[in-house]
């Protein structure tokens, strides 16, 4: 199949195809072998519409249909070279290019294929996308965005140590964000590297560009302030590009990320089998997915992931907006959305009259519509189209369950052999091997969140002189662990805050004072205690925390429902209980803490109807009764106040 994709919509010959499949000498039944190999790959095919009849016979052999646009290849290259030629009149879209166009990418070209032939493409692939990460940084330095860039292009030099343009780039990026030391001592890194392994010293432009730091050289200063970046009323990257009228694909350009998917293999066949719309579907709802998951789990990195997967599912394109950075007002989406889809509507044009030229705009065609972090079901009705041709791909950190058909796929957080190999990919496996369990120890404390992964292995693959052991010390500390889980925009405290501020004032300030408590599953009696309310309040409010992911929750074997902090949600609320609370206000609680629970289970186990206890407690009367044990062994030790940590 990689073959006939390699050049897809020409024929290839089966002799051809045997030399694919055997580089050494080929048995007799060869070409009964490629024969039964199509055979197999088409019945695969045909069971998925969409993809149903890509491989056709065509004498001498066989050739894959496929839509130029719907190749990630094609798309790549003509992202590339449109970008190419705006860059010099229109930056900053040719930057959405740019990213648009590397972000088609998944790892390196092909892999795991060693034939020759198909290496030869997959090299030629590799080296495009290298020659368009470097365009791509030289076009975000001349922008001015140096500091964003410098972990990306540290990455790109430790995994590809020979390039020498990207150590370029990278010692003017240090340079022009007040790092000379370090951009120097990038080029003393280099010319030893060259000189041990090659004999070689660095190429003119290099030796050039040092000589130019060492002289603080003007030029290479960085730019006067680029005008700002036009407000988004996103248009079809290509078409933009020819200055051409909107095509029949409708493309939205995808967020940039930065964020490797981590496997999702099942979710993302569970997403698109969901998503695909029934045959003659139009007059049905149209099919809609949320995504949801803990805050840094990776849910917009998967929305990307899965758009690009359905491309051949929606010929009509897709369309894009991002709901929780800035929520925007209904009109200006609906706006947004009808200029993308070539209908734009008149400035004061109401609310229903822009739904309905959206519902009419939408009509006749197939497209994704693609809702990222998405607050409340009231957000998004009116961006819900009635052509079951469509689909709608929602990502929340809420459940969304007033949905009416929604289909809902939960990220969960990676376990622990998951996250230590993707700390291994981004540091490299030399420098996991050589400190494995302090290695260990970092993935463990990133709590299995692809965020906090990528953003420590950032930090450290930018510290090459950094051990593990020393990263791991300073993580160990609650107090500190978010702060070093941050790098650049790589922000797990900023998806917390956004979380709590979905709160109601109640549940944020029970979500803090949890953190009063050791890290261990408290009954929502305790949690009452916490914010002076009676059990059902409480239950209530935790249960929105749940929704939120701020929580987990479980029954134990006696039916009562456990609620548990994450571990780094709980940094976060140590952070805000220590910023929030006065010293005064966390002593009276823990005291409130410590006097329920030093009167409550024995008393209610010896004299239930003495009154001498508060009366809301009775409700636990019947567990205490049945398994006094159990209670007395688990929950006093589970719930002591953790009072010197949180205080003072």
């Amino acid at each position: 199949m990689a073959g006939l994709l390699a050049e897809a919509n020409r024929v290839i010959s089966i002799d051809r195809l045997i030399k694919l499949l055997w580089d050494t000498q080929p048995p007799v039944t060869a070409k009964e072998q490629v024969q039964n190999v199509v055979s197999a790959v088409r019945r695969t095919l045909d069971q998925w519409a969409p993809l149903a009849g890509t491989v056709v016979t065509r004498s001498p052999g066989y050739m894959a249909a496929v839509p130029c646009d719907q190749l990630d290849a094609t798309l790549f290259e003509e992202l590339a070279a449109h970008a190419r030629a705006l860059a010099p009149t229109d930056p900053h879209q040719a930057l959405g290019m740019y990213r648009e166009a590397l972000g088609l990418w998944r790892g390196t070209a092909l892999a795991g294929l060693g034939n020759e032939v198909i290496q030869a493409t997959a090299n030629r692939l590799d080296e495009e996308r290298l020659t368009v990460f470097e365009e791509r940084a030289e076009l975000e330095l001349k922008l001015g965005r140096d500091r964003h860039l410098i972990g990306h292009l540290q990455a790109m030099t430790i995994e590809y140590p020979l390039r020498e343009r990207f150590r370029g780039l990278l010692m003017l990026a240090l340079h022009r964000g007040g790092r000379t030391a370090d951009a120097l001592q990038v080029y003393r890194n280099t010319r030893r590297m060259l000189i041990d392994e090659l004999g070689l010293e660095p190429s003119d432009q290099l030796r050039r560009l040092e000589q130019q730091i060492l002289a603080n050289d003007r030029q290479l200063l960085r730019p006067a302030a680029p005008p700002p970046e036009p407000p988004a009323t996103p248009q079809p990257a290509l078409v933009r590009a020819a200055e051409a009228t909107p095509s029949k694909r409708l493309t939205m350009h995808l967020p940039a990320s930065f964020i490797k998917m981590a496997g999702r293999r099942s979710e993302t066949i569970d997403a698109v089998k969901h998503l695909t719309p029934p045959a003659a579907s139009a007059s049905q709802s149209p099919p809609i997915v949320v995504v949801t998951g803990p805050p840094g789990v990776g849910k917009t990195a998967f929305a990307e992931s899965v758009a690009r997967t359905t491309t051949n599912v929606f010929p009509d394109g897709r369309l894009w907006t991002c709901m929780d950075a800035r929520p925007a007002p209904l009109a200006e989406t609906l706006h947004r959305f009808l200029i993308t889809l070539g209908k734009p509507a008149p400035a004061d044009a109401t609310d229903y009259t822009l739904i309905g030229m959206y519902n009419e705009a939408l009509a006749s065609r197939s497209m994704l519509i693609v809702l990222d972090g998405v607050v409340d079901e009231a957000q998004i009705r009116g961006l819900l189209p009635t052509n079951g041709n469509c689909s709608i791909l929602i990502t929340s950190r809420r459940p969304l369950t007033a949905l009416a058909q929604a289909h809902t796929i939960v990220l969960n957080t990676l376990d622990p052999e998951a996250s230590l190999d993707m700390l291994s990919t981004l540091l490299g496996s030399g420098r996991v091997a050589a400190e494995p369990s302090a290695a260990k120890r970092i993935a463990e404390l990133c709590d299995g969140l692809p965020l906090a992964l990528h953003a420590i292995g950032a930090r450290i693959a930018a510290k090459p002189h950094w051990r593990l052991s020393m990263v791991e010390s300073r993580l160990a500390n609650p107090k500190n662990r978010l702060e070093g889980l941050t790098h650049s925009d790589l922000d797990l405290r900023s998806r917390f805050r956004r979380a709590e501020n979905e709160q109601s004032a109640a549940a944020a300030v029970l979500f803090r004072r949890l953190a009063l408590l050791e890290d261990v599953p408290v009954p929502s009696w305790v949690a009452a205690t916490l914010v002076s309310v009676d059990p059902l309040t409480a239950e209530a409010l935790l249960e929105q925390l749940v929704d939120a992911w701020l929580l987990t929750a479980e029954a134990d074997q006696n039916g009562q429902v456990l609620y548990r902090m994450p571990s780094l949600a709980r940094c976060y609320a140590i952070e805000r209980l220590l910023t929030d609370e006065s010293v005064e206000s966390r002593r009276s609680t823990i005291q409130r803490v410590r006097d329920v629970l030093a009167s409550t289970p024995w008393s209610l186990v010896a004299t239930p109807d003495t009154g001498q206890c508060d009366p809301w407690l009775i409700s636990d009367l019947a567990l205490v009764e049945t398994a006094p044990d159990r209670w007395g062994t688990a929950t006093p030790s589970a719930l002591n106040p953790a009072v010197p940590a949180r205080t003072r």
